[in-house]
């Protein structure tokens, strides 16, 4: 079974410059503070991330951690934070967390996949989002749409029911509704992310939909128990 290790008094710092406000130093810290509780359970595995960014497509708001690591956070509690300046002059913010982190036994399964097609980089606005799924093999699907603000589950939902994915068949996502890009704001272009998550069994989501309670029950899961997949998307006039 995996096993889930507390760590306590673990930091992560970041220096504030001009094109780094406080508060975006604050989350970079907490981001390194999460990498280093990883590492001191796991060891010095390499976690790769990638990078979501605001509708401004200029600041990170913040980062999905794949699940290349052989650990993740399963929850923590900022304990400590505090603002330095180092000898150089550099003002640096400190954070500090109390964390539990689950180290895995498993690795990801190569085989087991879905193809997504139909997922367009740019939709216009009131555009028709078409989706098919083809797995590898059988298993279950969760879709979630968010961006900086709000998220989603767009599948299942209320028309379309939760369902064994058949192997090698190709599934219309959206079979008896209609999910159309609309954009929130005023702006010209909106953007946001559909996560694709995929498991061999049923795991259901009954926490809150947002994108922290997401990542946590993905990371609630061994790596060869899912195939998760972030697909970026623009909305324009």
């Amino acid at each position: 079974m995996a096993q889930i290790q507390s760590v306590t008094n673990v930091t992560g710092e970041a220096v504030i410059l001009k094109n780094i406000s406080e508060s975006e130093a604050e989350k970079n810290a907490l981001d390194d503070a999460k990498s280093n509780a990883i590492k001191r359970v796991v060891g010095e595995t390499i976690i790769a991330k990638s990078t979501l960014r605001t509708d401004d497509n200029d600041q990170v708001y913040n980062e999905f951690l794949k699940i290349e690591s052989q650990g993740n956070i399963i929850s923590y509690d900022i304990v400590d934070q505090t603002i330095k300046t180092d000898e150089l002059g550099n003002r640096k913010i400190l954070v500090t967390i109390d964390a539990k982190v689950k180290k895995y036994e498993t690795k990801k399964d190569p085989s087991f996949l879905i193809t997504i097609q139909g997922v367009e980089e740019v939709y216009k606005n009131g555009e028709v989002l078409d989706v098919i799924i083809i797995p590898n093999k059988e298993g279950f699907l969760k879709v979630f749409m968010f961006d900086k603000k709000e998220a989603f589950m767009l599948f299942p939902n209320s028309f379309d029911d939760n369902k064994l994915f058949q192997e090698k068949n190709e599934h219309s996502l959206f079979q008896y509704s209609q999910m159309t890009m609309v954009k929130s704001n005023h702006l010209k272009e909106e953007s946001g992310y559909l996560l694709f998550v995929f498991t061999k069994k049923d795991v259901p989501f009954t926490e809150y939909v947002s994108y922290d309670n997401i990542l946590s029950w993905i990371y609630g899961m061994e790596p060869d128990q899912r195939f998760v997949e972030l697909r970026e998307y623009r909305i324009t006039d």
